[in-house]
């Protein structure tokens, strides 16, 4: 499907480097929603084997920032060029990071280069996110780890997408069922080692919270739901981190 250009503008608009921190992780319930994907995404490296890193996807820089200082070799990529701009504003003092402009769906890299690649809230935008999964998978070292997020089909934020489907027969931004998200990596000789369901109490109403007592509950929602419901049941997004073989 092509996307419709009022809904590309729409985007572009929404993912503007300023207004996408302001709003996505407003207050005291977006920061610390922010921290949970976050400490989530950190705690998936535990086990690399390796040091350079590629972030497809940096956006403002949210996650690169967590990444500096852990004697990590970093490239940071983005195919919108104010992305990156600000991502290199705010990284401007850090020796370690290298950022480029380019396409998550034609990586300009050989193959085998990283022992690990992130992708966080980038899959959804991809025209074809299985060329882009087997672009990351190539670009990989042996036994490198792939982090991978996307939109759960499954989630309650996705209910908003279903008149979108039944006008267009498709959903852009893309959601995704978990069993195809598997298929693409083990097509790609990835072996699945994890998988986590992040925000059964959509973002949108974390953002709503100002006050500490109201994010605590949040969060100890948030830890009972994961413990109660399946892993896609709910789920805005899920992560998922594959080893390469």
């Amino acid at each position: 499907m092509t996307e419709p250009i009022a809904l590309r503008k729409k985007i572009r608009h929404r993912l503007d480097p300023e207004p996408y921190e302001r709003d996505a992780f407003a207050n005291c319930g977006g920061a610390t929603a922010s921290a949970l994907e976050i400490s989530t995404i950190l705690d998936q490296l535990s086990s690399l084997e390796g040091d350079s890193i590629l972030e497809l996807g940096v956006g403002p820089g949210r996650i690169l920032k967590r990444l500096v200082g852990r004697g990590f070799r970093i490239v940071g990529m983005d195919y919108d060029p104010n992305m990156v701009y600000f991502a290199a504003r705010r990284t401007k003092h850090d020796q370690d990071i290298d950022l480029l402009v380019a396409d998550g769906q034609n990586l300009p890299f050989r193959g085998g280069v990283f022992d690990a690649i992130i992708c966080i809230r980038v899959l959804k935008y991809f025209s074809t996110p299985q060329k882009g999964v087997r672009e990351m998978c190539s670009a990989l070292k042996s036994k490198g780890l792939l982090v991978l997020e996307f939109p759960n089909l499954f989630g309650l934020s996705a209910m908003a997408q279903i008149f979108q489907f039944l006008r267009q027969h498709d959903f852009f931004p893309r959601l995704f069922k978990l069993s195809t998200i598997e298929e693409f990596l083990t097509e790609n000789s990835l072996r699945i080692q994890s998988e986590q369901g992040m925000f059964k109490i959509p973002p949108k109403v974390w953002t709503l919270a100002r006050s500490k007592a109201l994010t605590r509950f949040l969060v100890s929602f948030e830890t009972i739901l994961h413990k109660i419901t399946p892993i896609e049941m709910l789920s805005k997004s899920i992560i998922l981190q594959g080893r390469k073989a």
